[in-house]
């Protein structure tokens, strides 16, 4: 299992499996919500196509970086969580 991080809407980190997300949507207010499994996320984002494309390239990173600790440390970083 390999995971990616996103901030909610307080500015939380959170750490999910993106296989297990299942939609992507607006909120009432536009901002970006995120299915996963039975759990509703609410994100910072306001622009669907950019939380798309942050999920995609978090997700390729993370296959990149395989199970190599460093690598994986060294991409928390790029992604501003540690």
């Amino acid at each position: 299992m390999q995971f990616i991080t996103i901030q909610n809407e307080i500015g939380e980190t959170i750490a999910i499996n993106p296989k297990q997300i299942s939609q992507i949507s607006y909120n009432h207010n536009k901002t970006v919500l995120i299915f996963v499994g039975k759990q509703i996320i609410h994100t910072q984002f306001t622009d669907l196509l950019a939380a798309t494309r942050y999920i995609e390239r978090a997700v390729q990173d993370r296959i990149l970086a395989g199970h190599r600790d460093r690598d994986i440390e060294d991409l928390w970083r790029t992604w501003g969580h540690t």
